[in-house]
């Protein structure tokens, strides 16, 4: 089991561990959020504190007053665009927020990059079946993704396993560093760089 987790901007840390949410202040203060038996494996916080999972074919907000809710998904495996609880996801995982206060979601089992706005409509970006391609929105497709992380300028960072990617504010999506096919552990530029099994990406001070 592996928990994922994400820091909001009052520093407060949200650990969650497959059907468990914790928060851990700044003081090291622990607390026990809410559970779930559901396995789930994406967490994010918004600019004002609202944290976002995944558990199960569903997408929950936790707000800041403490209730967690869905925010979208029906639960149904699938994967239809639409509002609220009249979209459907199938197995959905690693989530991040954009400087809007957008989230997006890592479908994986439908290879999809999905994207939820505050008005909880969820919109098909990127991503049409399980190969590895770069291009724009629909034209770029994805095998895995194991984390994802926004910049300040609107670019998505993509932890892919064996290459690093990366998708903009249009949606088009570039390979970074690594490639689709050779693993390893090979520094340098770009394409002569291997990976073996990234997983996970952040951003610190630009890079």
């Amino acid at each position: 089991v592996i928990a994922v987790l994400t820091i909001d901007r009052n520093d407060t840390v949200w650990v969650f561990n497959p059907g468990y949410l914790y928060k851990v202040t700044s003081n090291a203060v622990a607390t026990y959020a809410i559970s779930n038996s559901i396995t789930g494996a994406g967490v994010c916080a918004d600019s004002v504190g609202n944290i976002y999972y995944s558990l199960g074919n569903k997408i929950y907000r936790y707000a800041t007053n403490g209730v967690s809710s869905v925010f979208v998904g029906s639960g149904n495996t699938g994967n239809a665009d639409g509002n609220g609880i009249f979209t459907s996801f199938n197995q959905p995982t690693y989530l991040a927020a954009d400087a809007a206060d957008n989230i997006y979601v890592w479908d994986s089992g439908n290879r999809l990059i999905r994207k939820i706005d505050q008005s909880q409509n969820v919109t098909t970006i990127a991503g049409k079946n399980s190969s590895n391609v770069d291009g724009v929105g629909a034209n770029a497709s994805f095998s895995s993704i194991s984390q994802m992380c926004f910049d300040n300028y609107g670019n998505l960072y993509l932890a892919c396993g064996s290459c690093i990617r990366r998708m903009d504010a249009a949606t088009n999506v570039v390979t970074m560093a690594g490639s689709f096919t050779q693993t390893g552990y090979t520094n340098g530029a770009g394409n002569l760089a291997r990976f073996n099994s990234a997983s996970g990406v952040c951003l610190s001070q630009g890079s």
